[in-house]
């Protein structure tokens, strides 16, 4: 029997399965996602179920991260923004501060003023 340069290269050539196609330690990943056949030589196919099992879980882990990070920023801009508030509050007490002081002063030059005129 005489085999084509085609039919020889497929007899040599080992046959892939899943495990040999994959880089190791992703097969355990796809582990739940692909079921072997009763088939021979077994076939793949994908379990649907698994797969939505891990989109969901996928989908849960992403918005968990993203409410953390989003809380994490929310703390932080808080956290500016009482800073920020705090610091104009100084601002606001001092300038208030120093226009009750030149009040005072104004007040007192006044009464002085009166009483020497009174004095007098």
């Amino acid at each position: 029997m005489h085999l084509s340069h085609d039919e020889r290269n497929k007899a040599e050539a080992p046959l892939l399965t899943l495990e040999t196609t994959l880089e190791e330690g992703t097969t355990d990943v796809l582990a739940d996602i692909v079921e072997a056949t009763a088939d021979e030589p077994p076939q793949f196919r994908i379990n649907t179920a698994a797969v939505n099992q891990s989109m969901q879980n996928i989908a849960r882990d992403l918005e968990l991260q993203i409410r953390k990070e989003l809380h994490d920023l929310y703390i932080l801009k808080q956290k500016e923004f009482e800073h920020e508030a705090n610091e104009r509050f100084k601002k606001y007490h001092l300038v208030t501060a120093r226009l009750m002081k030149k009040k005072l002063d104004d007040l007192e030059l006044v009464y002085k003023t009166q009483a020497r005129m009174v004095k007098k």
